[in-house]
């Protein structure tokens, strides 16, 4: 999956958002922050801050709750599977149901 994610900056007030986008298509956005204004604070002072492939930024967020990460192949009949029907990412959410 060729996705990263790009976490944005006001290098005036700090306010940060994060991106998702193809990795070819990274330079072109970091190139229209270039004046482009702060949605908080209003100044041109926006900043790619850091860039982290999306597949790892997943494999941190499940680390860091105990969570178990798989990662199927898109060479194998299942990966292509999982890759048509759910773009390539897919999760099972396990919690205890509340008695009633």
């Amino acid at each position: 999956i060729d996705i990263t994610r790009v976490t944005v900056i006001c290098t005036l007030c700090g306010h940060t958002y994060h991106e998702s986008m193809k990795s070819h298509e990274v330079l072109a956005f970091t190139q229209s922050l270039v004046g482009k204004a702060c949605p908080k604070c209003g100044n041109q002072t926006l900043e790619v801050a850091e860039e982290k492939d999306l597949i790892e930024e997943l494999a941190e967020l499940a680390e860091a709750t105990g969570s178990k990460v798989e990662i199927i192949s898109p060479e194998t009949e299942e990966g292509q599977m999982l890759l048509k029907s759910f773009g390539g990412i897919a999760a099972i959410l396990k919690y205890r149901a509340e008695q009633r």
